[in-house]
């Protein structure tokens, strides 16, 4: 017979034992779960980085398209570090994230030996198109590891995301505008493209109020300042313009490594409070401007 001195130790234990197992549960679950934001933060900024030396891939296809031979060695340079970023990727992105890298994958094994022996409208798209394909891919890197789920997270992500599309819009003006002053001439395309990209810089700088302090986004928008006069001597008389094709590449990098900067101090931010590290193998890319 159980006495009730036995029933109660009974019940005691089982409490116990359950509150041990929800304890192990829930710290398992608390682990994996930081796991992975701290993977998905890696992945971010192997992506980020990405999308810059595409960029860069893009507008010195354009100068050599254009006629500017002399771009050749850096875009030989730009193709390695893409090698290097494609190479850890590769090894990483598993489950749905790589459905998407394998069409940014496919599309630029395809492209990256053909970039200049193309059409410079085909190099362009094409170029847009793998950069899209990336910064859907970051965002679902951003989504899936629950990262946007706390407010801070939520405008750490929206952040994130402006400043992107930012670097895209001042990245296809320095391509475009290197490509035209190369050759002399804007098509009536370009004109369009010239008009609608500095309509979409001022958009991105009117949304960053939401996020960034006055201070920064007065920072950002007198760094780009540069590429928004230029879209607008674009449009008005191209050959006015007072700085050659080279120049204005370099001009465009200046704006777009001053957007970049913020944005990479954004995220060091969120790594810190992740404890992630960056890659000391990616450092030896770093700090390398074509300019």
């Amino acid at each position: 017979m159980f006495t009730t001195n036995d029933i109660a130790m009974y019940l005691l234990l089982m409490s116990a034992t359950s509150l041990g197992f929800i304890t192990i549960l829930y710290f398992l679950t608390s682990r994996s779960k930081y796991q992975a934001q701290r993977t998905a933060l890696e992945h971010y900024e192997l992506i980020v980085r990405l999308i810059r030396s595409v960029q860069q891939h893009r507008g010195l296809s354009q100068g050599i398209i254009s006629g500017d031979k002399a771009l050749q060695e850096k875009l030989a340079g730009v193709q390695r570090e893409i090698a290097f970023l494609v190479e850890r990727l590769n090894m990483t992105l598993t489950g749905k994230l790589s459905e998407r890298w394998d069409s940014f994958f496919d599309h630029w094994s395809r492209l990256k030996g053909h970039s200049v022996s193309v059409p410079a409208e085909d190099s362009f798209q094409q170029h847009n198109h793998m950069i899209n394909n990336l910064m859907y891919l970051s965002e679902t890197i951003s989504i899936n590891s629950d990262l946007g789920h706390s407010k801070q997270h939520e405008r750490d992500q929206l952040l994130w995301r402006q400043l992107l599309v930012l670097t895209e819009c001042i990245g296809q003006s320095r391509a475009l505008g290197a490509s035209a002053l190369a050759r002399g001439e804007a098509s009536y395309l370009e004109l369009i493209r010239f008009q609608l990209l500095s309509e979409k810089i001022d958009n991105r700088l009117y949304s960053l109020d939401q996020s960034l302090t006055v201070d920064k986004v007065d920072a950002i928008a007198q760094a780009i300042d540069p590429i928004r006069e230029a879209l607008m001597q674009f449009q008005v008389d191209l050959k006015s313009y007072p700085h050659s094709s080279h120049e204005f590449f370099a001009i465009a990098t200046h704006a777009l490594d001053y957007v970049v900067q913020i944005l990479d101090g954004e995220i060091s931010q969120t790594k810190r409070a992740f404890h992630v590290s960056t890659d000391a193998r990616l450092n030896k890319f770093a700090g390398q401007h074509l300019v």
